[in-house]
């Protein structure tokens, strides 16, 4: 398991070298998320959970030519584009099967139909991803790399990202210096921003 000190890799270059610790801390990370864009394309629970394993069935076969190319570029958006396909797709085929199966039930259930494609998500990931969701999004990442990362060196990110300490404070806490403090709390924020799939 990698510490704070060795050159951990970042998920995305995981993924693209199919690391299988990568791709469970995907899953781990973004599955929640993923499913909750599900629900909000008004998708059953069943359907969320299918449609979410064929979001990270495409991530698998397209991972490779995901790059940043730019300021705006950012996984999360990318992988929102295909999970929004893939929601699309599951309206689409629901929409054939309501079509093809006639009747006046079938009718009613076409009219009731919660809005075809995926008129009821916007385009673009930040206007559908909520505060809270982002919010849990870090807590996850950050319960995920906890276990990771030297305990002196999780103190003192905690003392002054997550607790508001100044380095100088955390440093008379832990018993280090204030450099030192800064150096962690570094290394843990660069260890978050990679599990993110940020870097």
């Amino acid at each position: 398991m990698p510490t704070a000190e060795s050159t951990h890799p970042s998920l995305l270059s995981g993924l693209k070298a199919k690391d299988a610790e990568s791709w469970s801390a995907l899953v781990d990370l973004y599955g929640p998320l993923i499913f909750t864009w599900c629900r909000r394309g008004k998708l059953p629970d069943d359907a969320a959970a299918d449609v979410m394993q064929e979001t990270f069935l495409a991530v698998s076969r397209s991972i490779d030519s995901f790059a940043y190319r730019g300021q705006g570029d950012r996984f999360r958006a990318w992988l929102y584009g295909i999970t929004r396909n893939h929601i699309a797709l599951y309206w689409r085929r629901r929409e054939r099967i309501l079509r093809g199966t006639g009747g006046s039930t079938a009718a009613k259930q076409l009219q009731q139909w919660p809005g075809g494609e995926t008129s009821s998500l916007p385009d673009d990931e930040s206007s559908v991803t909520t505060v809270d969701d982002r919010r849990r999004l870090v807590r996850r990442a950050i319960e995920l790399i906890r276990g990771d990362v030297r305990a002196d060196h999780w103190e003192a990110f905690r003392l002054t990202t997550l607790g508001g300490m100044s380095s100088v404070e955390a440093a008379r806490e832990l018993n280090l210096t204030p450099a030192t403090v800064r150096q962690a709390k570094c290394r843990v924020a660069r260890r978050l921003r990679q599990q993110l799939g940020e870097c």
